[in-house]
């Protein structure tokens, strides 16, 4: 598991612009009826407030990683690709909320952390990004001390990210797998599971017994 060392030499231009890009994205979201933010929020409030140590499964841009940081003392953040690295570290210096993220590349599916290493397991919008999610789940709850958090777009929520893509001149990737079923296995590792459908996501919070 690769360490990336989160800098802030970032210029005030760097961070204004990838600001206003956020800004423009959350609009076309918006002209879809989906408010993006909102729905990270939905996530972000079922975590338990006196967690103090929270990891991030699937960074991308970094949006839910700073909204965490600006609650929680200890974000840790995992993502396969680094690709997005960038974006996430200037999001987090947008909201000065740098010194307490740690970013890191590794496998989901296979992560060096302690059997319940984190008060709090959080991942939004990644399931149908995994080769292997339920390998990758099953990583989830191993290192979940009380707590896994794991949503994703419904079919609408879909729609509408499919849409966002094509405007962008770009395809979403979605890969094939069972997310109704993901509560009934959650359950499996000794989780109470609640699961919340909202109109663009579906949310499963799981508790440990």
């Amino acid at each position: 598991m690769k360490t990336e060392i989160a800098t802030s030499d970032f210029s005030s231009e760097d961070i204004k612009n990838n600001h206003e890009i956020f800004l423009k994205r959350g609009t076309l979201y918006k002209e879809q009826g989906v408010d993006q933010e909102e729905l990270r929020k939905s996530v972000a409030r079922l975590v338990q407030p006196d967690s103090s140590s929270v990891l991030e499964i699937g960074t991308g841009r970094g949006y839910l990683t700073s909204m965490l940081a600006g609650s929680f003392s200890r974000i840790v953040t995992v993502d396969m690709e680094s690709s997005d690295l960038r974006t996430a570290r200037l999001n987090a210096v947008y909201y000065n909320r740098l010194d307490n993220i740690e970013f890191l590349t590794a496998d989901a599916c296979s992560m060096d952390f302690h059997d319940r290493s984190f008060d709090a397991v959080v991942s939004s919008f990644t399931f149908h990004h995994f080769d292997l999610p339920f390998k990758a789940l099953r990583e989830m709850a191993r290192v979940a001390g009380r707590q896994l958090i794991i949503s994703d777009f419904n079919e609408k929520g879909f729609e509408a990210v499919a849409k966002v893509h094509r405007m962008e001149g770009r395809t979403h990737e979605r890969k094939p797998a069972d997310f109704s079923i993901v509560g009934v296995y959650l359950k499996e590792f000794n989780f109470d599971v609640t699961v919340i459908e909202q109109e663009w996501q579906t949310i499963y919070s799981a508790k440990r017994k």
